[in-house]
């Protein structure tokens, strides 16, 4: 899985993995814009780092939180590409390759999704 992450519509690192490691280029080390900590970590980090921007796996409404964006299991590899990781509290978001998208069309896209 590769990928780049954006603050907004500006790229601060690039993702790339293989079977064991992911491989971070960071463009910048702004501590609000980017969430990498190292060139590299192995792939058990990144997924935490996935999982630290999906909903609560106990949520009691996550059934429905699943639904609105076509899952109807937890996995936060999936949940993550559906939502490009978008929180809330930060405009840090991911983009997938084979996306062609912009940051003003993912937080549209995510505003339409929790009404």
């Amino acid at each position: 899985m590769d990928f780049c992450v954006y603050y907004e519509n500006e790229k601060t690192a690039e993702v790339h993995t293989d079977e064991n490691r992911a491989y971070i280029k960071r463009f910048t080390t702004h501590p609000a814009k980017q969430i990498f900590y190292a060139d590299e970590m192995p792939l058990y980090q990144l997924g935490e780092i996935f999982r630290s921007r999906c909903w609560d796996e106990k949520r009691p409404d996550l059934k429905k939180l699943l639904a609105l964006i076509g899952l109807d299991e937890y996995d936060v590899y999936k949940i993550v590409k559906k939502t490009h990781g978008l929180m809330c509290q930060d405009k840090i978001w991911f983009l997938f390759d084979g996306e062609d998208l912009v940051w003003e069309t993912v937080k549209v896209n995510a505003a339409e999704k929790s009404t």
